[in-house]
């Protein structure tokens, strides 16, 4: 089998009437292509050039990129008037992989967390034992929380990252307890919690799904106690301290609980869950229309299950793990919602030990799985999997030049993977 892998680079050149327009880009379009399993393709050459307005005659200069699967070189320099000077795109595949294990020491033995941007928070859900983060670039556990205005006692809950704060929400008073609707927010800068309001906020329930949107926590589904499991669910404003509307229940899912949710920029992905036989099924929900916009396909999807844990890539959501009703599962599969539909199931070489009720966050390059219990053991260990990169179909990569001087130069990249 071969597989395309084409690219596009598209020049956006300032005006040159426009003395901001200082520096610019050659190419208007590269191609490359490659053979499945083969090497990559060969590199491509994209000029910078120097503007002869150029102030002061010279400038220093920075290449971004947004995507991992493309490089360029050289990434920063100098220009001057009327100068040129060659980048290299160099585009390559990797195929997916578990990439290694995360540390045990200093790990905590029960919690789930999320993703703040530069590490992983885990809150234990006890408000005597503090909050702790790990850091995959250097394979440690340290640093804890404030436990002043912690949340009171709850096993499991959900933890979502604003790009400020940690919200902790709902829950149990303890396994097998009381269902909560109350909850906090924790400022890492601060290392201060602050309660969160009641007004408003859906029935106490525990085994939800949470995402951040950007805006708002969206809650929905869960279980409100003896296996009443819910399809309602509300939106929360932190920066209001407002629960500010429920989601629609027109064309929405069945209850469920024990699912994943993921939030791919524009909609919330459910998938998956019980009630209390298990489900292989997904739902959008667009919380600006407050609509369930469609279903993912169940062609090709993982068995059906719960207790497991979903991320978001940017382009595809992943699910590993959970159960299916019999010994926990160490499996999971790629859904692209842009071609709905699933990839092959993940692969199992390195894989972590099966489990469910983990954590599981998307870093910006990998997902890491913690923690979490097999089949009635606790763990405190976890894995992270790299998916292939790019993934099957088309991915976009901007390059930003950006100069010392006047306006930058943006070069579009599109990267096509065909099976």
């Amino acid at each position: 089998m071969l597989r395309r892998i084409a690219l596009g680079a598209v020049l956006l050149i300032p005006a040159c009437a426009r003395s901001s327009a200082l520096v610019g880009l050659s190419s208007s379009s590269a191609s490359f292509t490659a053979a499945d399993g083969g090497p990559d393709p060969a590199d491509q050459i994209v000029s910078l050039q120097g503007a002869r307005n150029l102030y002061l005659g010279a400038a220093t200069w920075t290449a971004t990129v947004d995507r991992p699967w493309l490089t360029v070189t050289p990434s920063s320099g100098l220009i001057g008037r009327g100068q040129t000077v060659p980048l290299t795109l160099h585009a390559s595949h990797l195929p997916e992989a578990w990439t290694g294990a995360t540390s045990t020491v200093g790990a905590p033995a029960i919690g789930l967390g999320a993703w703040n941007g530069s590490a992983m928070f885990v809150w234990t859900g006890d408000p005597t034992v503090p909050g702790t983060y790990y850091d995959p670039a250097t394979d440690t556990w340290s640093g804890t929380t404030s436990l002043v205005n912690a949340p009171s006692m709850r096993l499991p809950t959900r933890v979502v990252w604003t790009g400020k704060e940690m919200i902790v929400w709902g829950g149990l008073t303890a396994l097998g307890g009381t269902p909560l609707n109350t909850g906090a927010r924790y400022n890492p800068a601060t290392d201060t919690w602050a309660p969160m309001s009641t007004v408003g906020a859906p029935d106490a329930r525990f085994s939800f799904a949470a995402v951040w949107s950007g805006t708002r926590m969206i809650v929905w589904g869960g279980d409100s106690g003896g296996f009443s499991y819910k399809n309602t669910g509300g939106l929360y404003d932190p920066e209001t301290d407002t629960w500010t509307g429920a989601t629609t229940l027109v064309n929405a899912p069945s209850p469920r609980g024990n699912l994943s949710a993921v939030w791919t920029g524009s909609r919330m992905i459910l998938w998956g869950g019980e009630n209390p036989s298990k489900f292989n099924t997904g739902y959008f929900y667009d919380p600006v229309a407050d609509a369930w916009t469609g279903t993912t396909t169940v062609i090709g999807a993982p068995a059906a299950r719960s207790h497991h844990g979903a991320a978001w890539t940017g382009t595809e959501m992943v699910i590993w793990g959970g159960g299916s009703g019999g010994p926990h599962l160490d499996t999971g599969a790629r859904y692209n919602p842009a071609t709905d539909t699933w990839s092959a199931p993940t692969t199992l070489v390195g894989a972590p030990a099966p489990r469910a009720s983990f954590t599981c966050v998307w870093t910006g390059r990998e997902m890491i799985v913690w923690g979490g219990e097999t089949n009635g053991t606790l763990i405190d260990t976890g894995g992270l999997y790299r998916p292939p990169t790019p993934p099957l179909g088309s991915d976009t990569a901007t390059v930003t030049i950006t100069p010392s001087q006047g306006d930058s130069a943006v070069l579009t990249v599109t990267f096509t993977l065909t099976p």
